[in-house]
């Protein structure tokens, strides 16, 4: 809800510098730099917990023990396409009403 706030304030203070002489120019620089200090870049340092491909890595193997535990052999040497319709297909069996 904030982040919606933000950008209405900042969308008002552009309006009021365009329409009257007034310089907004920090205020806007501060929602810009609580908006920059929102986006986390993601991690690559494999020294780092945090690592972005590591993360990655985990949440797929969880996902292939997920499915191996479906009865679905080797999920993780399934072609690409393969895999994602496997995914696609249990997720509409959880579905209310999908069946």
């Amino acid at each position: 809800m904030q982040f919606y706030s933000e950008i209405m304030r900042r969308a008002l203070l552009l309006c009021e510098e365009a329409t009257q002489d007034v310089d907004n120019s920090e205020l806007i620089a501060k929602i810009d730099k609580w908006f920059l200090d929102k986006a986390k870049p993601a991690i690559f340092d494999f020294e780092n917990p945090e690592n972005t491909i590591i993360h990655q890595e985990k949440q797929f193997k969880q996902l292939c023990a997920a499915l191996e535990m479906r009865g679905i052999n080797k999920p993780g040497e399934l072609p690409a396409f393969d895999f994602y319709a496997v995914v696609q297909h249990l997720k509409s069996l959880n579905k209310p009403n999908a069946h």
